[in-house]
């Protein structure tokens, strides 16, 4: 059995003493117990170790297991990789497990079923993956269980009904399925249930009524079916109750009435019918009811909004769609790990002809394949650098500079893991003699845009016709920033990088149509954005499309245009925001389209199809939403908006190959190619 002190020199060896904050103490003299983030008792014995929020990287060092009166193992918010050692689960004073915000793999181990005095456990945010072990169920003190945003699969085990001391159950954006367990209603002291985004089939159980305490049931965008249980009213605590975007069916069940406490009440996009409750509708406290996108007649407070088509200003010619196209798994059915971008490489994995295809992963690494093939290798890994703390940060986008075969110069916009919170576009190089190598440390770093919150960071990548690169920019969540022309937040800006060096990482076009407005910044091309997801230019008329996601009501379409104002945050497409009536449109562009969150609520944007395959579609922009996976097309002469696919949920990106023919990318993992029927 090692010794504490020997255990810790091991965990700072095995990890890299240099990535540790304050590491001077690691390997001094000093008595451990002055070492930095270990609590030790009377006899020298660590009892908890804090080495959460550095910059950690590597594995955990199944030494660990060794540290036997170990209370607290906090490891959170670092870049640790590698699988979680079954080591831990030797741990039997262990308390509190915090491993979460890292970049774990593998799967559970079931031995973390035996830490018997086990409180809090917490590996969320992670890549892990495989089932959740049954043997959870017997951490009999538990108190919280935070499985979330992995890539957990299976059935959630019905052991976890066993439970009865848990308050917080997170297990959600994974890919489980299978039927909610009935057993959960045995969890007399859950607060907080969250199951949603994940793959749960089958009826909500009663017996999910029978949580007294529980305050917020989140069981949205999943495949639930059936009614919407009764017993649901018995939660007289409840102040959220999510279920929309499933499959329900049948009324509004009158009981939920008795929820007194109820704040939010998401029933939309299902296939509920009948009649809305009156009852419902006048709870105190009720302040966000959302049920659009059902079957139910009668009056309904904030009726959905249609799918609106302002006029295109895109190529004349009409054309008819046939009636649906196919989504067809590329690349041999290669599954990436949250994909975010497709685009074209000139050159594909060694012993392949003709070009390839890079994709995107959001953890930061960039990988090369090649259309016929099922190989994916590594072009470029910045996983060191990117910060995944916030659902939307990561790595968002990657292109091509237009002169790559000359210059092997390939450009990322990302999230910076260090900090001030900032999203950053940096340059970095492949050797010109094997493109098939770019190296991490060629990094040219371009701009940074410095952020109060991580949400809203935009994240779109192109070069123009002209030979610019734009950059879509959110509003960094502080919505005063897109009516701002002093930052670039909530922007879509355009500068010159043909000439970047370390004096002078960029340029400013002349043309920029605020180059001489006082106060302005000259790198602004449009503005008035909330969050810019995806941009494409037309390559046969030059028209730049941009998506932006609403907020509260409207996605919407835009054709950008120079010093354009899209009207954020005075309006949410077409209708006033701040205020919600009265507002000044003056000067403000409208959306080409617009629609409601009946049909979706985060709009992806795509691109004009301009391949050959379908002859048909040539010329119509292509678009889907992150929460439906509807693939939509608008016609060339601004006809109706059509549904022409439905694709897996979370688009998350459009791209092409050399011939133009179109890829969807999903953040579940799959890239799908549009081939005609």
């Amino acid at each position: 059995m090692l010794g504490d002190r020997q255990v810790l020199v091991a965990l700072y060896n095995a990890t890299g003493g240099e990535n540790w904050k304050n590491s001077g103490k690691w390997l001094s003299s000093a008595p451990i117990g002055e070492w930095h983030g270990v609590t030790v008792d009377a006899g020298g014995r660590v009892t908890n170790l804090r080495l959460h929020q550095n910059q950690l990287s590597g594995e955990i060092p199944p030494e660990l297991g060794s540290l036997a009166n170990l209370n607290g193992l906090y490891l959170q918010d670092n870049a640790l990789g590698g699988k979680i050692p079954p080591e831990l689960g030797n741990l039997a004073n262990l308390r509190e497990l915090r491993l979460g915000n890292n970049r774990l793999s593998g799967q559970i181990p079931p031995e973390l079923g035996s830490l018997a005095n086990l409180t809090l456990l917490l590996l969320d945010n992670n890549h892990l993956s495989g089932e959740i072990p049954p043997e959870l169920g017997s951490l009999a003190k538990l108190n919280g269980l935070f499985l979330q945003d992995n890539a957990l699969s299976g059935e959630i085990p019905p052991q976890l009904g066993n439970l009865t001391n848990l308050t917080f159950l997170y297990v959600h954006n994974n890919r489980l399925s299978g039927e909610i367990p009935p057993e959960l209603g045995s969890l007399a002291s859950l607060y907080w249930l969250r199951l949603h985004w994940n793959q749960l089939r089958g009826e909500i159980p009663a017996e999910l009524g029978m949580l007294a305490h529980l305050e917020e049931l989140w069981l949205g965008d999943n495949s639930l079916s059936g009614e919407i249980p009764p017993e649901l009213g018995n939660l007289t605590n409840l102040r959220e109750l999510r279920l929309s975007r499933n499959q329900l069916s049948g009324a509004i069940p009158a009981e939920l009435a008795q929820l007194a406490n109820l704040e939010r009440l998401w029933l939309h996009n299902n296939r509920l019918s009948g009649e809305l409750p009156p009852n419902l509708v006048s709870l105190a406290k009720l302040t966000d009811l959302r049920v659009h996108g059902n079957l139910l007649s009668g009056e309904i407070p904030g009726s959905p909004v249609p799918v609106r088509v302002a006029p295109a200003v895109t190529a004349p010619q009409s054309s008819r769609l046939p009636l649906a196209v196919a989504l067809q798994e590329a690349f041999g059915g290669l599954a990436f790990n949250q994909p975010v971008e497709i685009g074209v490489y000139p050159v594909g994995p060694a012993g392949s002809t003709g070009p390839g295809a890079f994709v995107a992963e959001r953890e930061g690494r960039v990988l090369l394949v090649h259309p016929d093939g099922n190989e994916a290798v590594e072009l470029l890994d910045i996983t060191d650098r990117v910060s995944l703390a916030a659902s939307e940060e990561g790595l968002l986008s990657v292109a091509l500079d237009p002169r790559f075969e000359q210059n092997g110069h390939l450009w990322l916009y990302y999230s910076v893991q260090s900090a001030p919170r900032r999203t950053r576009l940096s340059r970095f190089s492949a050797d010109l003699a094997d493109l098939r190598r770019v190296q991490s440390d060629s990094e040219f770093v371009v701009m940074e845009f410095e952020k109060e919150f991580a949400n809203h960071n935009g994240g779109s990548i192109r070069f123009g016709p002209d030979g610019m690169l734009y950059l879509g920019l959110g509003d960094g969540s502080a919505d005063r920033n897109s009516q701002n022309l002093g930052t670039l937040l909530g922007s879509i800006i355009r500068i010159d990088v043909r000439e970047s060096s370390e004096a002078s990482p960029y340029a400013v076009p002349s043309d920029n149509p605020f180059v001489d407005v006082p106060g302005a910044r000259p790198e602004i091309w449009a503005y008035g954005f909330r969050n810019p997801w995806r941009m494409a230019f037309d390559p046969a008329t030059g028209v730049l499309w941009a998506a932006d996601v609403g907020r509260a009501d409207l996605e919407e379409i835009d054709h950008v245009v120079a010093g354009g104002n899209y009207g954020w945050n005075r309006l949410e497409g077409t209708r006033c925001h701040s205020p919600p009536a009265g507002c000044d449109r003056t000067g403000t562009i409208p959306p080409v389209v617009e629609y409601g969150h009946h049909l979706g609520c985060s709009i992806t944007g795509g691109l004009v199809y301009r391949g050959k395959a379908i002859p048909a579609l040539v010329g119509h922009y292509l678009f889907s939403d992150f929460c439906r996976g509807q693939l939509w097309a608008l016609p060339p002469d601004g006809g109706d908006v059509v549904q022409i696919a439905a694709s897996p949920r979370a688009v998350s990106s459009f791209g092409t190959d050399a011939d133009g023919e179109v890829y969807v990318v999903t953040f579940a993992g799959a890239v799908l190619r549009i081939v005609h029927p």
